[in-house]
């Protein structure tokens, strides 16, 4: 697929994976709409805002538009699209990358609970529900990126909210591509399977091995090669390590897939209470966005 002169829309931007994916499309002549909270005039307390990754965007050959977003907000979300559309004018596709952790399990405070929600499943249920009207217009239809997490599959201590709110984006990823297909939009999701070096994980986890992880920019080329597939390959929860056979910089990574305390069962989340596993790294963007 040509990217260039192509809208995209990629929230979470300001750093991370959703700031790589950006920067990638932007250098093969994308029209990015990098949306987060995080800006010039208010940036937060990890580096990284969407005016600079908009201007990396425009310097690699695209066309960035930096666009401030609480995804928490329905109200802030209507006004980032209605500015993204006056903008652009029209759209191609939607990469859902932006969420937000905090810890706790079932002690979790509900406000805290409630934030990973909204962040996490129905703001990209909100945008998506937006876009729709958009995406199926151009000849090679739309596409809809969801970025999700190995956090979904299995028991990760202290990430329980977490945990339930990627299923809920698979989940949601599987039912937009049945009802989306026939509007020549194609659906899927990204799960991010390695510890990767963002500036959250690397914030929040100091004191974790960052030897193995990966950089952003490598899971970047992933995100990008879905993308780029026909709009009838929809419907796919799809790994970054599975997509070492088409992605080389994956493959030149030669990693077997991340070792989880198991399939989700009552036996794999008893296995992880006894033996915590950390969620470190398993997401784009585990830090807010």
């Amino acid at each position: 697929m040509n990217f260039a002169g192509k809208s995209i829309i990629v929230t979470g931007a300001s750093r991370g994976l959703g700031k790589a994916i950006a920067i990638e499309l932007g250098r093969r002549g994308a029209m990015v709409a990098c949306v987060a909270r995080a800006t010039d005039e208010n940036p937060l307390r990890l580096p990284g805002t969407v005016d600079e990754t908009a201007r990396l965007v425009t310097e690699t050959g695209g066309l960035g538009l930096a666009v401030q977003c609480d995804l928490a907000r329905d109200t802030a979300i209507l006004g980032a699209f209605e500015t993204i559309l006056d903008r652009f004018g029209c759209l191609d596709m939607l990469v859902n990358n932006a969420a937000v952790t905090f810890g706790g399990d079932l002690d979790i405070e509900m406000k805290r609970y409630d934030v990973i929600m909204r962040v996490n499943v129905r703001a990209p249920l909100m945008i998506s529900r937006l876009a729709r009207p958009y995406l199926g217009r151009g000849s090679e239809g739309g596409r809809i990126l969801n970025i999700g997490t190995s956090t979904s599959t299995a028991y990760f201590s202290d990430a329980m909210a977490f945990g339930v709110s990627k299923a809920g984006l698979e989940y949601l990823t599987i039912s937009a591509a049945a009802i989306l297909h026939a509007e020549n939009i194609a659906v899927n999701c990204y799960r991010i399977d390695w510890p990767m070096a963002t500036d959250g994980n690397l914030s929040n986890f100091p004191d974790a091995d960052h030897s193995t992880w990966i950089d952003p920019a490598t899971a970047a080329d992933g995100a990008i090669w879905m993308l780029e597939q026909p709009v009838d390959w929809t419907g796919r929860i799809v790994t970054m390590l599975e997509l070492a056979e088409h992605v080389p910089s994956i493959a030149r990574l030669g990693m077997e897939p991340f070792d989880l305390p198991g399939r989700w069962t009552l036996a794999a989340a008893r296995r992880g209470i006894d033996e915590p596993v950390t969620a470190a790294g398993t997401d784009g963007s585990p830090a807010a966005t």
